[in-house]
């Protein structure tokens, strides 16, 4: 372990970044260009980098992944073994050697699967402390994070704390940190023209079955004014769009993808945001986007959601009632929010949250040289 006063070297591996646009790869640039401020930080990545990252950029020239079909509970997903998976594998096998070379103090595994073991048996081999972020949420992919006994799991809300410390053994350290969203990326924005009628209510995320955006189409779809935006790309792309034309009509919604970039403009563009994904989803970071541009949110009624956006949205006990649904979506809209949003997204703030990582890591510094000096969970 390195001495405290030694500037920190930390890598991240996240092998779709530069090909996907999804939380899980916009939180790595972000957190990586933070901590960059005062560690060495690296990130290992199969796509292009981004224009604006401050960290050392690895990239290791793969092809982008095959889209999977298969949805998450399938067997073939608990094993491993879809070809997205195996691409993963081969891309953590190439990417070892580079990664030694840079020597890191703390290395960040961001998916799950065949990553944990390789990495975990490489930190046993070399010394490094292996860290794992709970971007899977409650379920069987982190469970088998937990499995390996990482140095340190990060929970991003309380609820997946809690049910993390059911799994984590002794010598995992839990903590809580929630995700973080940069305000310079969404306090002002481009112009972009929508054919669309008012009042305009935005979706983002992976075109996939756990986002429910079925369900939004259907509560929406009994709104008698408002349209829908959907801004994402995934295996669900043909089936959302025949179920707006059939629902709402051609004039009454849009669905694109964007890059990241390019998505403050839309949401300024919105009235309200809405995304009510399956409960076990980790975080949501498109909800603190939205809040971070003004945008009131409607969810899923469930702990993790409250906790994100607190007071400035409303919440939906059951989305799969498109009725109770739609009644919601006409409350927020109707409902003056002011500068709510941006107050809860302000507790977010990547300055507040790289803070916590910083204090994570001098906590397993102390805990290296003097193991028995804390426990294995903190708040």
């Amino acid at each position: 372990m390195p001495s405290p006063n030694r500037r920190l070297r930390l890598t991240f591996i996240s092998a779709p970044l530069g090909y996907l646009n999804r939380g899980s790869e916009t939180f790595v640039h972000d957190l990586a260009n933070q901590l960059s401020k005062s560690s060495i930080v690296s990130v290992l990545h199969a796509g292009p980098a981004p224009q604006d990252h401050q960290y050392l950029s690895f990239h290791l020239t793969l092809s982008p992944p095959p889209i999977s079909h298969l949805p998450h509970t399938h067997l073939l997903n608990r094993l491993f073994i879809t070809p997205a998976r195996l691409w993963q594998l081969l891309f953590y096998l190439l990417s070892l050697p580079r990664l030694l070379a840079t020597r890191p103090d703390f290395v960040f595994p961001t998916s799950s699967g065949w990553n944990t073991p390789l990495y975990k048996l490489a930190s046993i081999i070399f010394g490094f402390k292996l860290i794992i972020i709970g971007h899977s949420g409650p379920g069987w992919d982190d469970h088998w994070n937990l499995l390996w006994h990482p140095t340190a799991f990060i929970a991003l809300t309380n609820s997946q704390f809690d049910w993390a410390k059911r799994f984590a053994s002794t010598s995992t350290h839990l903590v809580h940190i929630p995700g973080g969203i940069d305000f310079r990326q969404f306090k002002t924005a481009a112009h972009v023209s929508l054919n669309l009628p008012k009042p305009l209510i935005l979706s983002v995320g992976a075109l996939e079955a756990n986002k429910n955006l079925d369900l939004t189409i259907r509560a929406v779809a009994k709104l008698k004014s408002a349209s829908l935006l959907i801004l994402g790309s995934g295996p669900q792309l043909n089936y959302l769009n025949r179920l707006c034309n059939k629902l709402l009509g051609s004039k009454r919604f849009l669905i694109k993808a964007v890059s990241h970039q390019q998505m403050s403009a839309y949401y300024h563009a919105a009235t309200i945001f809405t995304l009510c994904s399956h409960s076990r989803e980790a975080f949501g970071l498109s909800y603190l986007e939205a809040l971070a541009s003004g945008l009131a949110c409607v969810a899923t009624a469930d702990p993790s959601r409250r906790e994100i956006i607190g007071p400035a949205g409303l919440y939906v006990s059951n989305p799969h009632n498109a009725a109770q649904y739609a009644q919601v979506l006409q409350r927020a809209l109707e409902r003056h929010w002011g500068t709510l949003p941006l107050r809860q997204a302000a507790k977010f703030s990547w300055g507040i949250i790289s803070t916590q990582y910083l204090k994570l890591f001098k906590t397993l510094i102390k805990l290296a040289y003097n193991p028995e000096s804390s426990g294995n969970a903190s708040r």
